[in-house]
């Protein structure tokens, strides 16, 4: 009998452990959920200088001052800590695409249209792979919140941007069709200089 009343005692101690621990991290959530939209909020308004429908050629000082200003961001208030694991590594992916050298640039497609350019045109190049980067970043932010509601808001991924992505370890959903026959069909010329633009 001792048995049974020492074994039904496991059970109750367990099951009340259980539901100690799961009402611990659902408060946990509720009181990390205001400073976690807040950072998201404040890395959205750092992501602004690159904004996809300006057509300025973002300069190398520019580049420096907004990877610098994003890096504080990162530790300043742990900020970073309220990333999802892909938003992290892919914010850390993009960042050095700042400032490095063409031929470290990432994805390779675009460090080898940087190569075959001349300086003006590696700024232009530049500017424009780091716009499309950092628009693939607030979708991965607003995949975070749940704004998709739980589907993926990356559309119309051109080869190269998927590549960022994967080097990025984000899983990135089917093609519905490719984003040349959709800039084809759609008759737009395209202004992209970077070849990360979507249609």
């Amino acid at each position: 009998m001792s048995d049974v009343l020492q074994g039904v005692a496991t059970l109750l101690l367990g099951a009340l452990g259980l539901w100690i621990g799961n009402n611990y991290r659902r408060h946990l959530r509720t009181a990390l959920a205001a400073p976690s939209a807040a950072a998201h909020e404040q890395l959205w308004s750092l992501t602004g200088i690159a904004t996809p429908d300006e057509s300025d050629v973002l300069q190398d000082a520019e580049l420096r001052t907004a990877a610098a200003t994003i890096r504080r961001w990162y530790i300043e208030g742990g900020s970073g800590m309220y990333l999802s694991p892909e938003s992290r590594t892919l914010l850390f992916t993009i960042l050095p695409n700042f400032t490095a050298p063409a031929d470290e640039v990432r994805p390779a497609a675009v460090a080898a249209r940087m190569a075959a350019a001349d300086p003006a045109g590696q700024a232009e190049i530049r500017s424009c792979a780091v716009r499309r980067q950092l628009s693939l970043l607030r979708t991965q932010l607003k995949n975070d919140m749940a704004v998709h509601l739980g589907r993926s808001g990356f559309k119309n991924l051109r080869a190269d941007e998927r590549e960022l992505l994967r080097l990025a370890t984000i899983r990135v959903p089917p093609a519905a069709r490719p984003v040349d026959a959709f800039r084809r069909a759609s008759r737009i010329p395209s202004t992209c200089t970077c070849g990360t633009c979507p249609g």
